[in-house]
């Protein structure tokens, strides 16, 4: 091989190599994009599911105070005419629903309704004495 069939064949390489190079030219920024979509989906199931773990714990919490309100309404701790008027009223300041209610001698039973965007949420909170 003489040293022009060697420089004709380097010459060759170097220009298949720029065409590479062009058809290859912008895929960077597709590959930016692609990667800036996973970020924001990621971020926003993240703030998602978090803000439905503030729902579920604001709703527990609303339950336990609904179930407490009604038993010492029940127990005669504060008065009022129905337990479970007064758990409604608990829970309706929590900006949840109070979907069921049952006030007895001993024990007081309450089910809350909270609306996420991801999930319905329900809890359900006993009170009254020890078993």
């Amino acid at each position: 091989m003489s040293s022009a069939d060697h420089a004709f064949g380097a010459g060759r390489r170097a220009m298949q190599l720029r065409q590479w190079y062009r058809a290859e030219h912008g895929s960077g920024t597709v590959l930016a994009l692609a990667i800036i979509g996973v970020v924001v989906t990621t971020t926003l199931s993240a703030v998602l599911v978090g803000q439905s773990l503030v729902s579920l714990a604001r709703a527990r919490v609303a339950a336990d105070a609904a179930a407490l309100a009604a038993a010492d309404t029940v127990s005669g701790r504060v008065r009022g005419p129905d337990p479970c008027q007064r758990a409604a009223q608990v829970a309706q300041a929590h900006d949840v629903v109070l979907e069921d209610c049952e006030a007895a001698a001993a024990r007081t039973r309450v089910v809350v309704r909270a609306n996420d965007p991801l999930l319905e949420i329900r809890i359900e909170s006993v009170a009254g004495p020890p078993p």
